[in-house]
């Protein structure tokens, strides 16, 4: 692999690190996104210098989470993989699910604080303005880029 795209495929692992995902996961959907075409587990074993057992256990890791989808390659046995038509919207759905989550924790946090204290129900009510706007935004943004996702993979 040229240096480019090591530099490249690392800082797609160490991004997805940082959300607390396997660093070698983050390798694979780097690879993948620079990769011409399908890749097999060899590829992906071979070029990234993982593991087999690294390779196999990220990339279900991967295609749990709707990153990654297994595909067949016409006169060829063996198994390959590609990022998913879908993975940017799938990311883009969990993260939205997780700030639901926050915005909801605000609000029931807001009905036990109700009339006692002024700090507490400043900060959820700053909570649940930050989250709701962004629950918000992110929604329509959804809403448009899955519109016009369909019509970009390749």
């Amino acid at each position: 692999m040229e240096s480019n795209a090591q530099e490249f495929v690392e800082k797609v692992a160490i991004v997805f690190e940082a959300m607390g995902i396997p660093r070698s996961a983050g390798r694979i959907v780097g690879w993948l996104l620079i990769a011409d075409g399908p890749q097999t587990v060899e590829d992906l074993t071979l070029g990234l210098g993982l593991g087999r057992g690294s390779v196999s256990a990220s990339a279900r890791l991967l295609e749990t989470a709707g990153m990654i989808q297994r595909v067949r390659v016409t006169r060829d046995r063996r198994l390959f993989y590609r990022i998913s038509r879908d993975a940017w919207l799938n990311a883009l759905q969990r993260s939205l699910a997780s700030i639901r989550g926050l915005r909801d924790l605000a609000r029931e946090g807001l009905r036990v604080v109700d009339g006692q204290s002024p700090a507490a129900h400043a900060r959820l009510a700053s909570m649940d303005l930050i989250y709701t706007t962004l629950l918000d935004e992110m929604s329509r943004v959804s809403e448009e880029v899955s519109i016009s996702a369909s019509d970009v993979y390749v």
